[in-house]
């Protein structure tokens, strides 16, 4: 991927990271890269979270139109607006940082400084909250040295999706409304939002003679 002049983006060239350093409840993550949203003016909206589960849960809040608050995260949509396709990422290290500008090919990408990288991966993976599940375990693959390589808990996660990686990109450009169920999605709704939780209906949803399914075939 070319990696694009921040000059380029009004958005880019704007950045503002969180300044508040917020201790939210997380499991272990193999990889310490942290990630947030950013608003139309360029700026980080909360403080970075290493836990995907709190960017499924901002999805959330703007089809609720209710604020989240789970484990130290609180977000109200309604509030504060995020720009849809933008994700801000962190890097604990040089090494994890070389490997996700080598490794990382969708959407647009600028290179902040030497630990901070926006990238701008397109709208439509902000319409639902597995699918920004889906995109941001993408963003924690391409930490690693090569692609299958994986600490845990990624290496459970690539278990899950191994070989359905391109049914599920092409239904995360079609609408599947999986937020819209009230009994699947929103009862202890933090950790049934991601793409591993839903995966067994998301394959369901592509073998449907649906609308869905016509849209991704």
């Amino acid at each position: 991927m070319t990696i694009l002049d921040v000059k380029t983006s009004k958005i880019a060239s704007n950045f503002v990271p969180h300044e508040n350093n917020v201790s939210y409840g997380e499991i272990f993550q193999s990889v310490e890269v942290r990630m947030a949203f950013i608003n139309r003016r360029g700026h980080e909206i909360f403080y970075p979270v290493r836990c995907r589960d709190f960017l499924c849960d901002a999805i959330l809040s703007k089809h609720t139109g209710k604020p989240v608050s789970v484990w130290g995260f609180k977000y109200s949509y309604e509030k504060t607006k995020f720009h849809p396709g933008w994700v801000s990422l962190h890097f604990p290290d040089a090494a994890t940082f070389e490997n996700f500008k080598k490794n990382w090919k969708l959407g647009k990408m600028y290179v902040i400084n030497n630990n901070t990288i926006l990238v701008n991966a397109g709208s439509y993976w902000f319409t639902d909250p597995w699918k920004i599940s889906w995109l941001t375990m993408r963003m924690k693959f391409a930490c690693f040295i090569r692609y299958g390589s994986f600490s845990s808990p990624e290496s459970r996660y690539y278990k899950e999706v191994k070989g359905k990686e391109k049914m599920l990109d092409k239904l995360a450009k079609a609408h599947t409304g999986l937020w819209e169920n009230e009994s699947e999605m929103t009862s202890g709704y933090h950790d049934r939002l991601g793409v591993i939780y839903n995966l067994k209906l998301l394959e369901k949803l592509y073998e449907q003679k649906t609308e869905v399914s016509k849209v991704c075939k």
